[in-house]
């Protein structure tokens, strides 16, 4: 570990941190890879954590100054690092598991919009995105702050009764497929871990209309 480009190395030993700590670079500890050593080119070490919880993107913050034992200038030593390393990554998932839980439509709409991928994995059209919008303000509005996490099939069946008395049943249908289309991109980023919109199509309560029959006889 002679090298300032070293990437993995036992930070727990005293004798490396000692040498590493005095090398500019990054170094991730070996036997806890969450936890890393930044040197400075000034010298300047600080201890980081670094990884990805269990929802969400990835998470780094700084710990504070990297020292090789313990004492009362603030700096922390390995154990110190490492326990406090702990400490935010079991926050990181906590926090990010209650947000996740208590996402609502409104909370999640424009990344829906900004993330959501075609069947072929190709943005969606400026076209459709615009329709989207227009229906989340004329018929998702009622339900924006509902948590999804939280929305049962029951309640989502009353709602898009009242679309569908109100708007259509072509609507009602179309409304149910852009809320199941949330759900699971939500799923996809592992912030939900359930799609009530299955079940509600599995009531085949929101069907698309029969075509209108012309009163013109066909010749044969």
């Amino acid at each position: 570990m002679s090298t300032t480009n070293a990437s993995h190395a036992t930070l727990s030993k005293r004798p490396v941190l000692a040498k590493l700590i005095k090398l500019p670079g990054r170094y991730t500890d070996a036997a806890f890879p969450a936890l890393g050593l930044q040197v400075s080119p000034k010298g300047k070490a600080v201890w980081f954590v670094r990884f990805k919880p269990e929802i969400g993107g990835e998470y780094r913050r700084t710990l504070g100054s990297a020292a090789t034992k313990a004492d009362d200038s603030g700096t922390l030593d390995y154990a110190q690092a490492r326990a406090v390393a702990l400490e935010r990554m079991n926050e990181a998932n906590s926090t990010c598991t209650r947000g996740a839980r208590s996402d609502t439509l409104a909370d999640v709409w424009a990344l829906f919009l900004s993330s959501r991928r075609t069947k072929r994995g190709a943005p969606l059209s400026a076209a459709t995105k615009a329709d989207y919008d227009k229906w989340y303000r004329i018929a998702l509005r009622p339900v924006h702050k509902w948590v999804l996490a939280e929305s049962s099939v029951g309640q989502w069946v009353e709602f898009l009764n009242g679309v569908k008395t109100k708007h259509g049943a072509a609507k009602a249908l179309y409304m149910s497929n852009i809320i199941s289309a949330v759900y699971s991109f939500l799923m996809g980023l592992d912030r939900l871990d359930y799609n009530p919109m299955t079940k509600v199509r599995l009531s085949r309560l929101f069907v698309a209309p029969r075509p209108k029959s012309s009163h013109l006889l066909t010749a044969v």
